[in-house]
């Protein structure tokens, strides 16, 4: 893809350099991130599991579980119930990004060979920049309402007298000193786990809209060639550079698919089985609700548009043998699903988003 005036996924991967996490950010980022706040991050989660041993009655253990199984749950009831769904579970965010670092720079890299959005004039590359800018321009307000909303949740301890820590936590030693070091730990990480939004699921909202705009940008392609309007020679040699063209775009974009689930199925998961631990939280929230698992629904959606416009090229009526060999090979191919998985075995798609 030609370089944008102003590429609106550098917002994620701005992001994602400052948080520390990429491997080729600067030195002293990456050692506050991975080797000062990740080991605290671990130690305090640690904490958080251990306070079940100490808990007495089934309300308590449920607020320990809702405390391991969404650290931390960013919601103000009272001003943003409308963002009850954003649970930012900040250690499965980050260890994915460290264990995933080098697959999420190499997903970055491959969008300089995505098609240009003026492939087919300024107007529909305006129409598919807005929908990023809008991506982008969500991210941005609900990073403001997780700040409201993390105001609310670190002065509920100083308003209700049963709430020691804004999420119940063992607090080894009983000393005050030890509440203060844990208290200014969890609104460190609310603080980082709300930056990590930025990073995480901006960057994978964006990469699915991304997509999405080439599959569509293939299916326009597709339906430029026809090559049963004119069998001469000219004609012929003309559509079948544009098929292969077509055809390597299909299989570059499969392959960036199958890298961006490779880079997220250990989330799906994660949410999946900490979501359901979690006892009080809303069952099996995949990516902050149904909003995101959308965009997955839509590039399939277009994947599968792919198939009936590879079919209406009339390549049927061609006295080229090549060419219908040719497209009855990419039919097969383009007839398998496209999925996104945790971890290979549990499925991500449209029969999923009711439960």
């Amino acid at each position: 893809m030609a370089v944008e005036d102003y590429d609106h996924f550098q917002f994620a991967l701005k992001c994602y350099d400052i948080s520390g996490l990429k491997r080729t950010c600067a030195f002293y980022k990456k050692f506050i991130s991975v080797y000062v706040l990740y080991p605290l991050l671990l130690v305090l989660y640690t904490l958080m599991i251990i306070n079940i041993r100490h808990q007495k009655n089934v309300f308590e253990i449920a607020a320990v579980f809702e405390s391991v199984s969404t650290f931390g749950y960013v919601n103000s009831q009272l001003l943003f119930s409308c963002f009850k769904r954003l649970s930012f579970q900040l250690v499965a965010r980050k260890t994915i990004l460290l264990t995933h670092a080098s697959l999420f720079e190499e997903i970055s890299e491959d969008r300089s060979r995505f098609w240009h959005y003026d492939l087919y004039g300024k107007t529909a590359g305006d129409k598919f920049r807005n929908q990023m800018a809008l991506c982008v321009s969500l991210f941005k307000f609900i990073w403001m309402s997780a700040a409201v909303s993390i105001i609310f949740r670190c002065c509920t301890p100083l308003f209700v007298p049963e709430y020691v820590l804004p999420d119940a936590c063992y607090i080894p030693g009983e000393s005050i000193y030890t509440v203060v070091i844990i208290f200014v730990l969890e609104v460190i990480f609310y603080l980082e786990m709300t930056f990590l939004f930025g990073v995480f699921d901006a960057f994978f909202v964006l990469m699915c809209v991304d997509l999405k705009v080439q599959f569509k940008l293939l299916n326009k392609t597709l339906r430029t060639i026809n090559v049963g309007v004119d069998k001469e020679k000219n004609h012929e040699e003309s559509c079948w550079r544009k098929l292969k063209k077509c055809f390597a775009h299909h299989r570059f974009l499969l392959s960036v698919h199958k890298k961006l689930n490779k880079a997220f199925s250990e989330f799906f998961v994660c949410m999946y089985f900490f979501t359901i631990g979690g006892m009080c939280i809303q069952l099996f929230i995949v990516l902050d609700g149904s909003a995101n698992i959308t965009h997955l629904i839509r590039i399939a959606m277009h994947a599968e548009k792919l198939i009936f416009e590879i079919y209406s090229i009339d390549w049927y009526n061609t006295g080229s043998l090549r060419i219908r060999k040719f497209i009855l090979f990419w039919l097969i191919k383009a007839q398998i699903p496209l999925l996104m998985t945790g971890a290979e075995v549990l499925p991500v798609n449209r029969s999923m988003l009711p439960q």
